[in-house]
């Protein structure tokens, strides 16, 4: 659907001004590596308040620089919870996609339009666009 009608997290993103995007399950992975200061495989994969003290203050340092450019906390969740779902713009199929857990090291896959009797599908997208650090 080239109006991304059926898929609002991606209009979202593209109705931003500038160049905002939906980020793919491996950008959300990177992020995510960022966000721990770790490897996805090497993150501790727990509930916040589970996890190693490095992780933590990798998170905190991240969440500092992306409040101190007027961003968005990463995860805005209780620390006791699995964290915030984001949408990705990886499809599994023809009527589902990829989400990931903040909270925890998980990518799960899940209908648009919730309907997934196994999970909730997540109400947030984390737009994200391309900047240079000079």
């Amino acid at each position: 659907d080239p109006s991304l009608a059926s898929f609002p997290a991606a209009k979202y993103c593209e109705d931003l001004e500038g160049d905002w995007y939906l980020p793919a399950s491996n950008e959300m992975k990177a992020l995510f590596e960022v966000y721990n200061g770790t490897t996805w495989e090497g993150a501790s994969g727990g509930r916040p308040e589970s996890i190693t003290p490095e992780e933590q203050k990798a998170r905190n340092q991240f969440e500092k620089y992306i409040r101190a450019a007027g961003g968005v906390k990463l995860n805005s969740f209780s620390p006791s919870t699995n964290g915030t779902e984001l949408w990705t713009s990886t499809w599994k199929n023809s009527s589902s996609a990829f989400f990931l857990r903040t909270g925890s090291r998980r990518m799960f896959p899940d209908l648009f339009d919730g309907t997934n009797s196994k999970s909730k599908a997540p109400n947030f997208a984390r737009c994200i666009r391309k900047v240079s650090l000079k």
